[in-house]
């Protein structure tokens, strides 16, 4: 089955296979991995991904799958880019690129922004929350967007103090200062 799927795709898209569809990008959890190898002798995968709109398959040829091969496993968010294929309701993806969570977060993500409720915040929270600033270096602007009953509405400061790293560490912590729902995570 790998090398007859190979070669109708190869044919189909005249090269590799891997022009066909609209490159699309998107996020889910590995629920299926399936190593091969083809008539020729090259490796080929096959996972299937689940997010919240319904799950596909993912094809993953050996011009990648060296590089992703760490990020093949059961349970594993990724972020995958490919031309997405719709046939009789089945969704497949060429894959072109495969990223685990943790790096899209360390090479995408450039700004935290937190909502914070001055009325809610405790004093020893904050105190809380700037140790884990200062464990937490990285190269992300912190900002905050502050609610106070003197302000005329919400605004945007910027940490002239801190620039960091949005580790699972300092996610975890910041979100139980400040609730899951007040943080945000924005790319470049």
């Amino acid at each position: 089955e790998p090398e007859q799927l190979e070669q109708v795709i190869e044919q189909a898209a005249g090269g590799d296979g891997r022009s066909r569809g609209p490159v699309r990008t998107f996020c889910g959890i590995i629920t299926d991995v399936d190593r091969n190898t083809t008539k020729s002798g090259k490796p080929i995968a096959f996972a299937k991904i689940e997010d919240f709109t319904g799950q596909g398959e993912m094809v993953i040829f050996s011009s990648i799958l060296d590089q992703v091969q760490p990020y093949l496993k059961v349970d594993k968010v990724v972020l995958v880019r490919g031309n997405v294929e719709v046939r009789g309701g089945t969704v497949k993806v060429l894959a072109k690129d495969i990223t685990p969570m943790w790096k899209v977060r360390e090479q995408m993500v450039s700004e935290v922004v937190l909502t914070v409720d001055l009325d809610q915040v405790m004093t020893d929270e904050l105190q809380t929350f700037q140790q884990l600033c200062k464990q937490t270096d990285g190269n992300c602007t912190l900002y905050f967007d502050v609610d106070a009953p003197e302000l005329r509405g919400q605004e945007r400061l910027r940490s002239r103090t801190y620039v960091i790293e949005p580790t699972a560490e300092f996610m975890r912590g910041a979100q139980r200062i400040f609730g899951p729902d007040n943080i945000a995570l924005r790319g470049n």
